[in-house]
């Protein structure tokens, strides 16, 4: 719990306000001391704080999406490689077995 604790005082608000807009992500613990030292700093009661909250969450849908889409080039990728190889591989097996 320390260890959560003196890593959230260390951080500046705009970074707990980033790790607060991903906070689904956090154990139950580390949610604990988080919410403490958000409560303690008064981050969620000021209105300025609620709109650096709001981009830092646009900005974490924004990365999802571009890693998704960035997964799925991949996985195109990836089958693009294997296929070839896939059928040279069955095309090798029907001439063994004739």
């Amino acid at each position: 719990m320390t260890d959560f604790r003196s890593h959230y005082e260390s951080l500046t608000d705009d970074e707990l306000l980033r790790v607060w807009s991903n906070k689904d992500d956090l154990t139950e613990l580390a949610l604990t001391v988080l919410s403490a030292e958000i409560t303690k700093r008064k981050l969620l009661d000021d209105p300025a704080s609620g709109v650096r909250l709001a981009a830092f969450q646009d900005e974490l849908r924004q990365n999802q999406a571009r890693f998704r889409r960035a997964e799925r080039r991949m996985f195109i990728r990836a089958m693009a490689l294997a296929l070839p190889v896939l059928a040279g591989l069955i095309f090798l097996l029907i001439k063994l077995l004739k």
